[in-house]
């Protein structure tokens, strides 16, 4: 509904400005390494790297010729394969903890992301472009998948983490109006929150993972107005 607003609000100012407002869709594929957060550890087995993925719808408001801001909302898989105590069950009333120890684990999330674009066109058709955006992931679906090769799914609200990226890209006119854009997504700020079913007294601490690196890529379509 912001979104809306915000859409309908300013493509009466951008006709009376001159100025070019966009709207697009992303998809993005990201590659992680992580760590279950064990500040001195060393093992493999709590070490992993995943591919994680996802689609956003933004608006681009455009400030002059080449400045933008930016909002959106979209959906994202976030994968991470490192061994992690839990506890398995962890919804059911039971009178003592399972614990069992993952080979992966993976949250559906919802993120909200701001931010802002550059894009510096180099003719009529190609461009370059940068864009600096903070993302904020909430969870709503869970799933864990032990040693025992047995799947744990939950259906609870978890303020996973947030994410500051870096995306610098080529973009191309396809027409007057339609553009599309391919960029390497460096994220700069990882910060992943805790997830209370990890084994508090098998683990130092209970966050989702700790980032070590990750890059990725992103494709996106946009229509001007």
């Amino acid at each position: 509904m912001l979104l809306l607003m915000i859409f309908f609000s300013n493509n009466a100012l951008s006709q009376t400005t001159g100025l070019e407002n966009r709207i697009g869709i992303s998809v993005s594929l990201v590659w992680n390494h992580s760590e279950s957060g064990l500040e001195s550890n060393t093992l493999n087995g709590n070490r992993g790297k995943a591919l994680s993925n996802g689609v956003n719808i933004h608006y681009m408001h455009s400030l002059s010729e080449s400045f933008f801001v930016m909002a959106g909302i979209g959906y994202f898989k976030q994968h991470f394969n490192i061994r992690r105590y839990f506890i398995f069950n962890y919804d059911q009333p039971i009178w003592f903890d399972i614990f069992y120890q993952t080979l992966k684990y993976s949250y559906v999330t919802i993120p909200v992301s701001f931010g802002v674009a550059y894009q510096k066109m180099l003719n009529d058709h190609w461009g370059l472009s940068g864009q600096l955006t903070y993302n904020i992931y909430s969870s709503f679906s869970q799933k864990y998948l032990s040693a025992h090769d047995e799947v744990d799914s939950y259906k609870r609200y978890i303020h996973l983490g947030e994410m500051i990226h870096l995306d610098i890209g080529i973009s191309k006119n396809i027409s007057q109006r339609i553009s599309i854009r391919g960029g390497l997504l460096m994220p700069l700020l990882v910060r992943w929150h805790e997830d209370e079913i990890f084994a508090k007294h098998y683990e130092p601490t209970q966050k989702a993972a700790q980032n070590i690196f990750s890059i990725g890529t992103s494709l996106s379509c946009y229509y001007s107005f």
